[in-house]
This record gives structure tokens, C-alpha cells and sequence, in this order.
């Protein structure tokens, strides 16, 4: 898979998903308006709140935004990290019988997150779009440590010089993005802060394949795609021109992924495929299951993200013509 293969897809996904998902969409980008899903805990966390707490708030399981920050704190023992931005939260009951909600954010697909990566919420400050490119930022900073590692480790594994050169260019342009992201979320109030990584030891080959398989051709491939759409849908034109070049070197790094893809099923065995392919799988299961979550109205405008038909058709589209 090339650069211009994921371009030429990227173009007919984008096009089929704002045919199918808009209503002669109008000049300022908004989407005909759509349910909000209940949460789910598998896309968030849960946070236990009791019954005589959570009763003022909700008499139908939903609550608004302001409902949903008040009741899910910045941290949580269900979860190893902070979901940036909250966006839903549902009544839901833990598999032990406790009352409580489901905290949910908007998916971050940007760059490659490397083992060990949280996002980690800066605090309640700046718009919801200013969180949302904070975490976009911090995420871009992970990346570029993971991009590192996978030089490190193709070069250990006598990968191709061609794979080895494109990780490190790879690692130079998200520096870059961190700090366009850092600058947008300024703009909109936030300070991104950045990941401090221990650097990892190097891996087996099957350990390297199965992150490049649900980072690389999942997570990152859809992320190129986003890319494209917010390139095109944004309101602000800072956003747009920001997401134009990020979104070609993102597909770039997805199309590396893909061939670090191939070129690893060349050098393990069937059993080890199978296990890779099993993986990747997964991650389209649960990109699946995060694409029904619809972001705020002011990230869908501001920031362009998809509205939830639209990521869903979207995650259906890479999935029937790409991700098998």
C-alpha cells in the first residue's frame, strides 16, 4: 500500500461517507443533527457515583456535558488515564451491580501511540476544541518516540533501509505536528502538555508487527483519513490549512505501516500471521465501537470531525475495502 493507493481510497471514503451522511450540507459545515448514543463503558471508563447522587441529574440515563463533568472526576480507578474532553456520559451499572456513568471522549486518531502512551487531561481549561487539540498535540509528541523506537527496532531486525529512513523522517514530521497542534490549542485557550517516555528495549519482531498492525494500519490509517476530512470540513481556516499537512504526511506514515506490514509477513510464520492479523482485527472492532460516540456540535464545526454517521461510515468503508 502507497501514499497515492491511500490517497485514491481516502477520496472515495470521503466522498461516500458525505454523500450518504449529509443533507445538502450546509455553507458553515454543520451535519443534520443525530441522537446522541447511550455510552458505553468499553469506549470509556466507569465511574461509580451512588444512586442518591446520580438521581438529581438524570431521569432517562442521559446527561449533558455539564452533567457529565460534574460527575466523572479527572481521574479514575477504572482507568489508567484521562479521556480528553469529554463529549457523553450515560447511567450505567459496572459488572459487580454498582451505579454509576460511562465517561466518554471523541477519539484522538492522530499519530502512532507507543507502549506505555496515556493521554492525560491538562485540566478544564481553554474550549472544548482547545482540549481536544491539546490532547491532539500530546498524542503527536508520543509519536514521534514511537517512530523512534521503530527505527530503532527495524534496524535491529535488518529491515529494509527504505523502512529504516521513512521512520526517522517519519519522527521528524511529527515534531512538527505536536507543535502546530500546541499552537491550535492555544488558539482555542488550551496548553498541550507533553509526554515524557522512558525509552523502550527492543522488541521481538511478532511485538514490533503487532503495534504496527493496530497503531500503524488501524488507528494511524483511519487517523490519515480524519485528517483529510477535518482538511476539508473545518470552520476555522487555521484548522484546515494545519490538518491539509498533516494529513498527507499521516498518510504517509500509514502507508509505512502497511509496508512494514508486508515486509514483516515475509519473516514470520503462520502462527505468528494469524496472531498479527488477530490484533488488527480487534482494533478495527473497537475503532468501530468509538465511532458511534458523536462529538460535541462546536467540535464538528471548529475542529471538523466527523459526526458520528459519518465515522461510522467512514471505519465501514476502510473496513470493507482495506481492512478486510
Amino acid at each position: 500500500m502507497t501514499p497515492v493507493q491511500l490517497h485514491a481510497l481516502f477520496g472515495h471514503a470521503f466522498l461516500f461517507a458525505t454523500l450518504t451522511a449529509f443533507q445538502g450540507c450546509p455553507d458553515d459545515g454543520e451535519v443534520t443533527p443525530t441522537p446522541q448514543p447511550a455510552c458505553d463503558t468499553s469506549t470509556g471508563f466507569f465511574q461509580p457515583v451512588d444512586a442518591a447522587t446520580l438521581e438529581p441529574y438524570t431521569s432517562d440515563g442521559t446527561l449533558t456535558l455539564n452533567e457529565c463533568e460534574q460527575l466523572c472526576p479527572t481521574s479514575s480507578s477504572e482507568a489508567d488515564c484521562w479521556i480528553e474532553g469529554l463529549e457523553c456520559c450515560a447511567e450505567a451499572t459496572s459488572a459487580s451491580g454498582e451505579t454509576g456513568v460511562s465517561c466518554v471522549g471523541p477519539m484522538i486518531c492522530v499519530g502512532r501511540r507507543p507502549e506505555g502512551f496515556c493521554i492525560d487531561r491538562p485540566g478544564r481549561v481553554g474550549t472544548a476544541a482547545g482540549r481536544l487539540f491539546a490532547g491532539a498535540a500530546r498524542l503527536e509528541a508520543a509519536s514521534v518516540g514511537a517512530f523512534r523506537t521503530l527505527e530503532r527496532e527495524l534496524r535491529a531486525h535488518a529491515a529494509p533501509e527504505a523502512l529504516i529512513l521513512s521512520a526517522r523522517q517519519a519522527a521528524r514530521e511529527e515534531v512538527s505536528h505536536a507543535r502546530s497542534m500546541s499552537a491550535l490549542a492555544r488558539r482555542y485557550g488550551s496548553e498541550a502538555r507533553m509526554p515524557h517516555l522512558a525509552p523502550a528495549p527492543i522488541r521481538s519482531l511478532e511485538a514490533l508487527a503487532m503495534e504496527n498492525a493496530t497503531e500503524g494500519c488501524v488507528q494511524e490509517t483511519y487517523g490519515a483519513m480524519v485528517g483529510v476530512w477535518q482538511s476539508r470540513m473545518a470552520r476555522d481556516p487555521a484548522v484546515r490549512r494545519v490538518m491539509r499537512r498533516i494529513a498527507a504526511d499521516e498518510t504517509r506514515h500509514a502507508a509505512l505501516a502497511w509496508q512494514v506490514d508486508a515486509w514483516v509477513s515475509t519473516r514470520v510464520d503462520a502462527a505468528a500471521r494469524m496472531r498479527i492479523n488477530a490484533a488488527r482485527h480487534d482494533a478495527v472492532v473497537g475503532l468501530q465501537a468509538q465511532a458511534v460516540v458523536a462529538p460535541a456540535a462546536s467540535l464538528v464545526r471548529v475542529a471538523g470531525l466527523p459526526g458520528a454517521p459519518a465515522a461510522g461510515l467512514l471505519v465501514q468503508d476502510l473496513r470493507r475495502s482495506l481492512w478486510g
